[in-house]
């Protein structure tokens, strides 16, 4: 087996493992003598200082989120005989039972998506918390894939069943528009009666304390599942109304989306604020804690680089906020990956400046047919962080042999809006797919026989996109003939799912009961 294939599989068992929810919750939340205790150094700017709280059979606590059920059961375990009640919602293809629990499990959200049983159980969610008291603490568990499952559609219309399917049309022509997770969630949260802070507002005057679990670059709390319990959120909906129209106007889809919707966003930039909410912003004592997110995820895959594969050569952590489409970015780590290989075989030189990167990735992108606007963000951070480096410049230009790895993480999406016929597919096997007709095409007139190369996109949650897979990876094969119109199209089609279970190279992992977004490794033995 490839060194690089070997290594990579302990990585991808390696970064789950660090993200493990129960974990995570001991990490940040002890019971000492029926005091909450928790740690000061997870708190979210901006908060109201709660950093512990005294329990005494008045803790009610809601889950929700790819990680909620291992969050549940483990604060299930810390809270003990002082829950009164539990209510957790999972993913569809999570388990729903604990036989030892007495939280109440419900299941929703097919393909990341809110449906009628998600509805049915965030009322549930609602009614607890609408009832709570001053004396009760209110305990929520956020995790990221929380935007489908905690899902309660404004009132549009009289009309519950139709306000979901409105509301689901206007999620996907999002999607399908490329919209990001954070112009998602803008507009989202602003169709719900549970997000945008309002769910920490209903269980006012009761002391929540949420703990969250970001699957959002940058971990902006008012956008990770949404920001139920971000309490500054609600003091301003015709603000973000407005912004949730901006992002509409941005995609150039705020005519396309029902009718109903657009008027009840254009009717909330002229509302005033609630009383209600005036008083609970005097008067909230709500705290957000950030007890996981991706940087936790590379640092941990860093650490294990460090203490057993890579000890003595060259590691980068690129960067924990990757965006962009996932084409482009595959197409970047391609080219990149192409030079290094070139570099070391001394066929070019080492590339001294910014503008000559620049304009060397940019002269191969245009040959690929792209605009190389586009990646102008990523080729900097490439640059910034990699072939800057004096380090890598000594060992790739030595003639000992090296072993080479570039860790990073975060988000990219999927533009969809021209294809006329779309296949199957996430965002991490279109970036995997990306990479390899981009690496195969540069390398074909270039075989090196010693090269052991592999590249990866996956999700932390095991999903990827409406597949069964976590996501798929390249492995260099100096042997292998490069069928360069089959590529095209799979690309064109957005079909790389079937293209990696042709090639049998997807990654499946089945749902990990966690998420903090997406992975990427590279890995070059050379």
């Amino acid at each position: 087996m490839s060194i690089a294939k070997r290594d990579f599989f302990n990585l991808l068992k390696v970064s789950i493992e660090s993200i493990n929810p129960g974990q995570l919750i001991c990490n940040s939340v002890q019971n000492k003598n029926s005091i909450l205790k928790l740690e000061k150094k997870f708190i979210f700017k901006n908060q109201i200082l709660i950093d512990s709280i005294g329990i005494k059979n008045n803790v009610y606590m809601a889950a929700f989120g790819k990680a909620a059920f291992g969050m549940a059961l483990e604060m299930e375990k810390i809270i003990g005989e002082h829950l009164c009640r539990g209510i957790a919602v999972l993913p569809f293809n999570q388990p729903t039972k604990s036989t030892l629990s007495k939280i109440e499990f419900y299941s929703g959200g097919k393909f990341n998506m809110p449906d009628q049983d998600s509805v049915l159980a965030t009322k549930k969610i609602f009614q607890m918390v609408s009832n709570l008291t001053e004396n009760d603490v209110f305990i929520a568990l956020v995790s990221g894939g929380g935007s489908a499952l905690l899902a309660l559609p404004e009132n549009f219309t009289p009309n519950e069943d139709y306000n979901l399917e409105i509301k689901l049309k206007t999620i996907k022509l999002l999607v399908k528009s490329g919209a990001d997770i954070n112009d998602l969630n803008t507009v989202r949260s602003c169709l719900s009666q549970v997000k945008n802070g309002k769910l920490s507002f209903l269980a006012h005057p009761a002391t929540t304390l949420a703990l969250v679990i970001s699957d959002v670059i940058d971990d902006p709390l008012e956008i990770i599942s949404s920001g139920p319990c971000c309490a500054h959120s609600v003091c301003y909906p015709n603000k973000q109304a407005e912004k949730a129209i901006q992002v509409l106007q941005k995609l150039n889809i705020l005519d396309k989306i029902p009718g109903e919707i657009r008027n009840f966003l254009i009717k909330k930039i002229s509302d005033g604020i609630d009383p209600e909410i005036e008083n609970f912003l005097e008067n909230q004592k709500v705290c957000n804690f950030l007890i996981g997110n991706n940087k936790l995820a590379t640092l941990a895959i860093m650490e294990e680089l460090k203490k057993e594969c890579y000890s003595n050569d060259v590691r980068f952590l690129l960067t924990n906020s990757l965006s962009s489409e996932a084409q482009c970015v595959g197409f970047v780590f391609g080219i990149m990956s192409f030079l290094l290989v070139q570099i070391k075989d001394k066929n070019i030189d080492w590339i001294e400046n910014k503008l000559s990167f620049n304009d060397l990735i940019k002269s191969y992108i245009k040959n690929f047919g792209y605009d190389s606007d586009k990646f102008e963000t990523i080729i900097s951070t490439f640059y910034s962080k990699i072939f800057s480096d004096e380090n890598l410049k000594e060992k790739i230009s030595s003639e000992k042999k090296i072993k080479f790895c570039v860790i990073s993480g975060g988000e990219t999406t999927v533009n969809m809006s021209n294809c006329q016929s779309i296949g199957k597919g996430g965002r991490n096997q279109e970036m995997t797919l990306a990479f390899e007709f981009c690496f195969t095409k540069l390398m074909k007139n270039h075989h090196h026989s010693g090269l052991d190369l592999l590249f990866s996109s996956f999700g932390s949650d095991g999903i990827d996109g409406p597949t069964d897979a976590a996501g798929a990876y390249y492995l260099y094969d100096k042997d292998k003939i490069l069928n360069e119109q089959e590529l095209i199209d799979f690309l064109d089609q957005h079909d790389s799912f079937n293209y990696f279970v042709k090639n049998n190279r997807l990654i499946i992992t089945g749902p990990t009961g966690t998420n903090v977004s997406d992975l990427q490794i590279l890995l070059i033995n050379f």
